[in-house]
């Protein structure tokens, strides 16, 4: 009896079709999707986070300014320092609602990719990376698996998902 054994590729032999693997597109129908895509969710949110922080600073500010009221007009050159910081504020949460509306699209299509995924675990493994932002050695712990295990399934998974 025969037996080849198949030498690993080193990082240097890997093609260059196997470096693109990451911009694989995952599709079903119309419904296109990509692992870029899959991680725009969690920047989104990052994105909102960091306008919440802006906002609450400009809160901090705008409750800080104590108008003088002393009777007298204001120069044409003087400004509202609070009228500013509420026109300020008003604009911030006009974006954070703007982002949440593409942060719900983002995680329905992200929701619905996932979903194309028949194995409950392969779903579950899916969501806590794209969706909770969990590294895959949190995963592997929180599935009680080894972290190769768990870079096997997510491949599995993405696999699935572009042949559903």
């Amino acid at each position: 009896m025969l037996v080849l054994w198949r030498k690993r590729k080193t990082t240097r032999q890997v093609k260059k079709s196997d470096r693109t693997q990451k911009n694989r597109v995952y599709e079903r129908g119309a419904a296109v999707i990509t692992k870029h895509e899959l991680q725009r969710y969690l920047q989104i949110d990052a994105q909102i986070d960091e306008l919440v922080a802006e906002r609450c600073a400009l809160m901090d500010r705008a409750t800080k300014i104590t108008p003088a009221l002393n009777g007298m007009p204001h120069a044409p050159g003087v400004s509202d320092k609070i009228g500013n910081a509420v026109a300020l504020i008003d604009s911030i949460d006009q974006k954070i609602a703007e982002k949440m509306t593409e942060l719900r699209e983002e995680k329905d299509k992200i929701e619905c990719a996932i979903s194309r995924v028949q194995d409950i675990r392969l779903q579950t493994g899916l969501r806590y990376k794209y969706i909770c932002g969990m590294t895959l050695e949190r995963i592997a712990e929180k599935m009680d698996v080894s972290e190769r295990h768990i870079i096997r399934m997510h491949m599995s998974a993405l696999d699935k998902i572009l042949d559903a």
